[in-house]
C-alpha cells in the first residue's frame, strides 16, 4: 500500500502551472481492484510449492529473504529447477544451504532471517559476498521452470524434497531486468500467497496444498 499526504503539487513551466499532481492519505493498492492484505510472511508448513512460470539462465539473479528453514530427513530444495548438480539449485542439509551453480558451495545458519542473492557463481548473504564468481559455467543445463520450497522436477516424485521456511520477500532478475518481484499477501478471500509487483497478479500452491501466513502488517 502507499499513503499520500492530501496535498497538491504544482508543476511549473516558467510562472505557469501546466500540470497538478495531487496525492491522498488514504492508502492504495498496487494496482487498482486486485485488493490484498500484505502479511509479514508466508509459511510451506507441508508439500505446497509456488511455480514462478519462470524458466533460468545464466543471466538469472534470485534474491529471497526468508527464516526457519527446516526439511524432512534434513536435506531439502529451498529452490530450484532440477534437482542435480551444475544447476540454478539451493538445498540444505546439515544447517548449511548449498548452491550448486557452480561447484557445492554451503553457507550456515538456516534457521537465521537472511537475505540471500545467488548469481552465477556468487553468493551474497545479507550485503556480504560470501562467494565471488560473476563467469558462467559452460556445464549448467536448464530444462524447467524455477520453483520455491521444491525443485520442479521433484513435483509429485519426491515430496521428502520439499522444504519449510518463512518467505519475506523474493526477486527474479533476468539479466538485470526485473522479471518476478513476490511479496506475501492475504488476497480478498483471505487466502495466503505471493503478490507479484511486476506481473501484478496472485501465485498461489500450484499443487493446492495450502500455505500459512504472518500478521498482517
Amino acid at each position: 500500500m502507499k499513503k499520500g499526504s492530501n496535498t497538491i503539487s504544482s508543476v511549473y513551466k516558467g510562472s505557469t502551472v501546466i500540470q497538478k499532481i495531487y496525492k491522498s492519505s488514504i492508502p492504495v493498492m498496487e494496482k487498482e481492484g486486485t485488493p490484498y492484505t500484505p502479511i509479514e510472511y508466508l509459511q510451506n508448513t507441508g508439500t505446497g510449492y509456488i511455480n514462478t512460470g519462470y524458466k533460468p539462465n545464466h543471466n538469472t539473479k534470485l534474491v529471497i529473504t526468508l527464516s526457519n528453514v527446516t526439511g524432512t530427513n534434513g536435506d531439502a530444495t529451498v529452490f530450484g529447477e532440477t534437482w542435480a548438480t551444475n544447476r540454478f539449485l539451493v538445498t540444505i542439509y546439515n544447517n548449511s544451504y548449498r548452491y550448486f551453480y557452480k561447484g557445492e558451495h554451503s553457507t550456515s545458519n538456516i534457521t537465521n532471517k537472511y537475505t540471500l542473492s545467488f548469481y552465477r557463481g556468487t553468493v551474497i548473504r545479507n550485503g556480504i559476498t560470501l562467494r565471488e564468481d560473476n563467469s558462467i559455467n559452460s556445464s549448467v543445463s536448464f530444462t524447467n521452470n524455477l520453483s520455491l520450497f521444491c525443485a520442479t522436477s521433484h513435483v509429485n516424485s519426491s515430496l521428502s524434497k520439499y522444504s519449510k521456511y518463512k518467505l519475506y520477500a523474493c526477486s527474479i532478475y533476468d539479466d538485470n531486468v526485473l522479471v518476478r518481484d513476490y511479496i506475501p499477501v492475504k488476497d480478498k478471500n483471505g487466502v495466503v500467497c505471493l503478490y507479484d509487483k511486476v506481473n501484478q497478479n496472485f501465485v498461489y500452491s500450484a499443487n493446492g496444498q495450502s500455505f500459512v501466513g504472518g500478521q498482517e502488517i
